[in-house]
């Protein structure tokens, strides 16, 4: 017999995405001389899953400086506590600003097989 997943029909996510920033490398001595330009060293993001039942796959899109990414998390996110994730993207791009041109969650897959995914086009 298949296994059946459920596509959960909200409008919402049922993760709640809090902040997602771009970081620099910023702190530490060197002795290299510091770059004209502040360079990317990864995105960071905080979610919480206010879901019953704990997600186990968060998939994120992010989009910095034209370039557009989806970064999936995996592990076991229990409902009601607060995430923090640090991810190697965009390394290396100039650095204008912390936010990104768009930061959103797109898909969550639950332990119990369900599925949460935005209904914005991709």
């Amino acid at each position: 017999m298949p296994l059946l997943f459920f596509v959960l029909a909200l409008s919402a996510s049922p993760v709640e995405l809090q902040d997602c920033r771009v970081t620099t490398p910023i702190g530490g001595m060197s002795d290299r001389p510091a770059p004209a330009q502040l360079l990317v060293n990864g995105v960071a993001v905080t979610f919480v899953n206010h879901a019953t039942v704990a997600a186990n796959d968060v998939t994120f899109r992010v989009r910095y400086d034209y370039h557009t990414e989806n970064i999936d998390d995996r592990g076991t996110f229990t409902p009601g506590v607060k995430i923090q994730a640090s991810f190697k993207y965009f390394v290396g791009a100039n650095y204008f600003r912390d936010l990104p041109d768009i930061c959103e969650i797109v898909r969550v897959r639950f332990a119990d097989g369900s599925i949460w995914k935005s209904s914005t086009p991709q």
